[in-house]
């Protein structure tokens, strides 16, 4: 068993890079976009209450 085996030279020239210029940032872009979105579709008991109260009030009013 060798303990210092070589290991294959990868050219950086000619190997897909790990990540592209600017990768992170539209990932982090991404992420930000996504978490506004999931927190506009989410319904909250409040949001029912609210619903609810304007419901009632135009039923008596009308």
């Amino acid at each position: 068993m060798k303990l210092n085996a070589r290991k294959q030279r990868i050219s950086p020239l000619k190997d897909k890079p790990l990540r592209n210029p600017g990768q992170s940032l539209d990932e982090e872009l991404q992420r930000l976009l996504d978490e506004i979105d999931n927190k506009r579709q989410r319904l909250t008991p409040e949001d029912v209450k609210l619903a609810a109260y304007r419901l009632s009030r135009y039923i008596r009013t009308s």
